[in-house]
């Protein structure tokens, strides 16, 4: 069974969850599909912690092999990443408050793997900080983060991930997306 656990430490500070409200279609411009048919099997202590509602969470993960496993999500991370630091739509130094060099681009992709390996059950553990305690003092607009997540969907796609593992994640992020903007 895929381990939420990772995906929702954002959300472990937070005290009045709210189910998020998103666009009409996703940053890719298809439109959001709302998944009624899997029940959540586990309920990870973050979540309970946050006072969330199970039901807000994704339902599914893809496992971290179904994913292709390390080096494939490796090669994610880089992709991803190293496209949001060069993209001024993401605003990724945050104006200059968060001076970028490659030490802590290195830092940030091997943490990242960590956390998606963490979250989908992959042999890497994750021991950063909760995703709440990362994200809220950046004060992120929703278009950062919609330009942000369009850049790790396009490296999936690029890395040969199929649709179905693609939308799992993506939907697991958009339960989490309020948090990462700090509302």
């Amino acid at each position: 069974m895929s381990q939420l656990v990772a995906l929702v430490p954002l959300a472990h500070s937070l005290s009045n969850f709210r189910t998020p409200k998103r666009p009409a279609t996703h940053v890719s411009g298809r439109p959001w599909v709302e998944r009624q048919d899997s029940p959540v099997s586990f309920i990870p202590p973050t979540v309970k912690l946050a006072g969330m509602n199970p039901e807000s969470i994704s339902p599914s993960l893809p496992s971290w092999e179904e994913l292709g496993g390390t080096e494939v999500m490796r090669r994610v991370v880089e992709l991803f990443v190293d496209r949001a630091v060069a993209d001024p739509r993401t605003n990724y130094d945050r104006g200059g408050r968060y001076p970028q060099s490659p030490t802590t681009i290195a830092r940030t992709k091997s943490l990242a793997l960590a956390f998606l390996s963490s979250a989908l059950g992959g042999p890497l553990p994750y021991i950063g900080r909760s995703i709440a305690e990362i994200h809220q003092p950046m004060a992120i607009t929703a278009s950062e983060l919609d330009a942000f997540l369009s850049h790790l969907e396009e490296a999936m796609i690029e890395c040969g991930l199929g649709p179905s593992g693609i939308h799992q994640l993506l939907s697991a992020i958009a339960a989490v997306r309020p948090v990462i903007l700090g509302n």
